[in-house]
């Protein structure tokens, strides 16, 4: 039998009543003990927090981050209880931590005690991604060096703005160093990067007017691409060895990438070729902008744009076999907790008697479903159309699954947007024509999966990033015939995070901002990372990177 007090409406549970008790002086009150940096350290005396989850408590959890970041804590500890906070942000300089559940929030989590820290993230760079330049370095002399050409956004262009050792070209120079010793020497690394720019920018011919002018781009009536293609080496035009590629902080959600298409083709169709190769193409991901400058990019769209573009840039590199640095991934897991690439699918809907079309109730990364239909399933399933599952937000980005006409069998086809072929129509072995017709799917990452009776297929496809509701439509409209869904949604794996928005992009007042204002210790408050931003983020990837 228990008891239960309330206090002004709320109930008292034993950790408000500790707190309370605690706040007014009850030093001598044998309690057990409660960390110094409880949430209710940094409210006023008295304050009760809603810990049942009926409540927006987020202008509570806003007052409290400013509070602790103030006073100095890395971390702030939430007792037991759920804490609901659908409009909280701008709380990414202190660390949540303890036995309480915080949801309805973005991109910002309680970490239970014990959770585990993060791994370190290796590089997905192998040798098939070095051919022409493991050839150019073995060979590389003073006259004839191996040549690297960064070519991006203001973040190759500037990196960090105070420490010039610590920008993304010299991060490659000590990472070159480490690798190759005293040949690094031949290896030249020239940094084309120009701020403000995207994948459309870099397709553009000649470079359009009004962005900065280097020293390097010796003739205004080219494009940007012609430079990259002829690099000037002691002045002498030579051809890169290595691209590295590295766009998407200002491509977000308009992120076209038939334009990225367009450079990566022109780039190697435009290069001389060395022992018989192009030059080999690395591609960098985008990292999340900061959660605190207040700006369009701290929302949850100026978030979501960055990864969309770094899940697209992920699954090209890996499908198409280009090196990958994974910064987005990096920053993800270093400042958010969670690794994208790692996910775990975990069963939140299961129901009979569900009408096609279905969509996801909820926004998920990656995903798995399973159905059944009743009957003979060319009658009840295949006589309206293909099966059309939604792949990411973006249009058009879509598995085909559908009954082939010659065969019977079970043909797939992806698409990585409207009228853009990922995987092409392949003809399985797999009969659709029988009764309680199976069919399951999943896609994590770049892969996706296909059941259907005893047929297990897997491609490797392009994914837009970013957090979306999939749907299973069919494409002549809904089948009579109801089916028996399971879902399942990708949980990214957690890891306690270590890097905090101020570190990664500067200090600033909370929830304030200094647009394009240089910091001591470089970055701009907003997207340009200060020096332990990249030396922990961009230069731990690149630590990871395998150049020889």
């Amino acid at each position: 039998m228990s008891a239960t007090l309330s206090v002004n409406g709320q109930e008292m549970t034993m950790d408000r009543l500790i707190a309370t008790i605690q706040k007014y002086g009850g030093k001598n009150v044998a309690l057990p003990q409660v960390p110094p940096n409880n949430i209710y350290a940094f409210l006023p005396t008295g304050t009760l927090v809603d810990n049942t989850g009926g409540t927006d408590v987020s202008s509570l959890i806003k007052t409290a981050h400013d509070a602790a970041q103030a006073a100095g804590w890395r971390t702030m500890w939430f007792p037991v209880g759920t804490y609901y906070a659908p409009t909280l942000s701008a709380v990414a300089d202190v660390i949540f931590v303890g036995p309480g559940v915080l949801t309805g929030a973005y991109r910002k989590f309680v970490f239970p005690e014990g959770t585990r820290p993060s791994e370190l993230l290796y590089g997905d760079v192998c040798s098939s991604h070095r051919r022409r330049f493991d050839q150019a370095v073995a060979a590389a002399t003073p006259s004839q060096p191996a040549v690297i050409v960064l070519m991006g956004d203001s973040t190759t262009e500037a990196g960090s703005c105070i420490d010039i050792l610590g920008r993304q070209e010299n991060i490659i120079r000590r990472r070159l160093r480490e690798t190759y010793g005293a040949q690094a020497d031949n290896i030249v690394v020239l940094n084309y990067g120009i701020g403000g720019t995207t994948w459309g920018t870099a397709n553009s011919n000649p470079m359009p007017s009004g962005f900065s002018v280097h020293t390097w781009q010796t003739d205004l009536t080219k494009p940007w691409t012609y430079f990259v293609i002829n690099p000037m080496v002691n002045g002498v035009i030579m051809s890169p060895d290595l691209v590295i590629f590295n766009f998407g902080q200002n491509d977000t959600s308009n992120f076209d990438l038939t334009q990225m298409q367009g450079v990566v083709a022109t780039v190697l169709g435009g290069s001389a070729k060395r022992f018989g190769l192009p030059p080999d193409l690395w591609f960098q991901t985008p990292y999340a902008p900061s959660l605190m400058c207040g700006l369009a990019q701290a929302t949850m769209a100026g978030q979501e744009g960055r990864d969309y573009v770094a899940g697209y840039t992920r699954t090209y590199a890996q499908k198409y076999g280009y090196g990958l640095i994974d910064v987005g991934r990096t920053a993800a897991v270093a400042r958010d907790g969670f690794d994208i690439r790692t996910t775990r699918f975990t069963q939140f809907f299961s129901q009979q008697n569900v009408s096609l079309p279905f969509t996801f109730p909820k926004q998920v990364w990656d995903f798995d479903f399973d159905f059944r239909v009743p009957g003979n399933s060319a009658t009840d399933l295949w006589a309206y159309g293909s099966v059309v599952v939604q792949l990411s937000s973006k249009a058009g980005n879509v598995a085909i699954l559908e009954a082939d006409s010659a065969t019977g069998f079970l043909a797939v086809t992806v698409m990585a947007a409207t009228g853009i072929v990922s995987v092409p129509r392949t003809v399985t072995t797999q009969p659709v024509n029988y009764v309680g017709m199976p069919l399951g799917f999943s896609a994590r990452g770049g892969q996706i999966s296909v059941r259907a009776g005893g047929y297990n297929g897997n491609f490797w496809t392009e994914r837009h990033g970013g957090l979306f509701t999939p749907s299973i439509t069919m494409s002549l409209g809904a089948p009579p015939a109801q089916v028996s869904m399971t879902a399942c949604e990708g949980i990214p794996i957690f890891s306690v995070p270590f890097l905090l928005d101020s570190e990664q992009f500067g200090a600033v007042t909370p929830g304030a901002q200094i647009p394009n204002t240089l910091l001591p210790d470089g970055g701009n408050s907003i997207n340009h990372q200060e020096a332990i931003g990249m030396e922990t983020v961009t230069g731990r990837t690149y630590n990871a990177t395998k150049f020889g």
